[in-house]
């Protein structure tokens, strides 16, 4: 069941909800809990759910990454106010830097594939390592392991040394187990220690980026 403390009741699910949770992530978890506590305000009741749980995890991936895409579309119209022409800016993401996601080996794994299939293809690369289901959860990788062992995680090497001349268009990402704890970093020429992008960096970063934002009507 969930509980609302807004609400002050509980809402029993099924027994088949418990099950497809198991195969969910975190955040997906948080959504669902939301959705059936907000009472449909999304516009479906949420009883429908009941009996349709893939449709709610659908709209978890429609809700995002509609609005991911919004924001890059403007992204796209800042850079042409700059006087980047069209041409320059088709499929400048994919040519300008590949994602390598750590998965941990957890649930994020068949996630982030589906994602990408649907729309973040459109926009960069991706390679996908520690993903499997049948290896150890957190096994030298994932983002605990990366942030307080200041270690890259298995397999990252492999994936990098193809072109060892240069490693900048490589942006690292990793990923905790349940898929709710997140780090980023990228790799110096060295191959040994990830150069860490940490909170106060990504702060200034964002705020840059809605400042670019601001220029444009969103």
């Amino acid at each position: 069941f969930f509980f609302s403390s807004r609400r002050r009741h509980t809402r029993f699910l099924p027994v088949s909800w418990a099950r497809r949770c198991v195969q969910e992530t975190a955040p997906i978890l948080h959504h669902i809990v939301n959705y059936f506590n907000g009472s449909g305000k999304h516009g479906k009741d949420p009883l429908y759910f009941h009996s349709n749980p893939d449709q709610l995890v659908r709209y978890y991936y429609d809700h995002y990454l509609q609005r991911f895409e919004h924001i890059m579309k403007k992204t796209d119209d800042w850079e042409l106010k700059r006087g980047n022409s069209p041409l320059a800016l088709e499929n400048s993401y994919q040519k300008n830097f590949t994602l390598v996601i750590d998965c941990a080996n957890g649930i994020g794994g068949k996630h982030i594939k589906r994602m990408y299939k649907q729309s973040l293809r459109n926009f960069f690369d991706m390679r996908l390592l520690n993903s499997g289901d049948k290896a150890y959860l957190n096994d030298n990788c994932g983002a605990e392991f990366v942030q307080k062992e200041m270690k890259l995680p298995r397999g990252l090497i492999d994936i990098i040394q193809v072109d060892e001349d240069d490693t900048s268009y490589f942006r690292c990402v990793s990923f905790d187990g349940d898929a709710d704890r997140i780090v980023y970093y990228s790799v110096g020429q060295d191959f040994e220690k990830p150069r860490l992008l940490d909170g106060d960096k990504i702060c200034c970063l964002l705020g840059q980026f809605i400042q670019r934002l601001s220029l444009i009507h969103i």
